[in-house]
């Protein structure tokens, strides 16, 4: 997914993440960052139900986030550029 390799770039488009992955920035972004860093293989966890997770948290996101959206949720964390 090209729009994720500029995760860290400060004009990450997090509103096309939200449109390339079917509204799902937050999981597509966090699944990025277990993979990067390895925790998926450290921890030898099962890709297939941590993805169903991440959805799951992200499905409550949308209410909890005070910041309003999962979408925008996804561009503060490119934002930060990667900390």
């Amino acid at each position: 997914m090209a729009v994720l390799t500029h995760v860290d770039d400060w004009q990450f488009d997090a509103f096309q993440l939200a449109s390339v992955t079917g509204g799902r920035p937050l999981t597509a972004l966090s699944y990025l960052l277990f993979r990067q860093s390895e925790i998926i293989d450290k921890w030898a966890l099962d890709e297939h139900k941590l993805v169903k997770y991440l959805m799951r948290i992200e499905d409550g996101c949308v209410v909890v986030l005070w910041f309003g959206s999962s979408c925008h949720g996804g561009g503060r964390r490119g934002a930060q550029g990667g900390h």
